[in-house]
């Protein structure tokens, strides 16, 4: 599909997929380019293979393990992201993020990249009141 919003005089162009609708995250596209003048088009240059990624979906279902929470530990559990459309490519792993309860400040208590299995955190050392 042509370029058809550009103006003319600007050294770059930038296709905006929510006005662009043909671009569609998910979908590997070739980009090449040819060069022009008076008299033609040159050869095709070699191509550039550029997918558009998009952010997973939130993990849902988030609970506590009650077989497994103590007065100085909580264990939680979530469902796996299943998304049958991932444009961002596979789940790489889950990061967790706690607050306590006077504060909006969430901090990352555990980093799972790399471990998309793993998706039960037992976080202890807690202090009952």
């Amino acid at each position: 599909m042509p370029v058809t919003s550009y103006d003319g005089i600007s050294q770059t162009h930038t296709l905006d997929v929510s006005v662009d609708t043909f671009l569609v995250p998910g979908i590997i596209y070739d980009i090449r380019i040819s060069a022009q003048n008076l008299i033609g088009s040159s050869e095709y240059s070699d191509h550039l293979r550029q997918a558009l990624s998009a952010l997973p979906i939130s993990p849902i279902n988030l609970r506590r393990v009650e077989t497994s929470c103590t007065k100085t530990q909580i264990a939680i559990t979530w469902d796996p992201v299943v998304d049958g459309y991932i444009p961002g490519g596979i789940i790489s792993g889950y990061m967790l993020y706690m607050a306590n309860g006077t504060s909006s400040n969430y901090y990352l208590i555990y980093n799972g990249t790399d471990r998309p299995l793993i998706r039960t955190q037992i976080i202890s050392g807690l202090v009952s009141g």
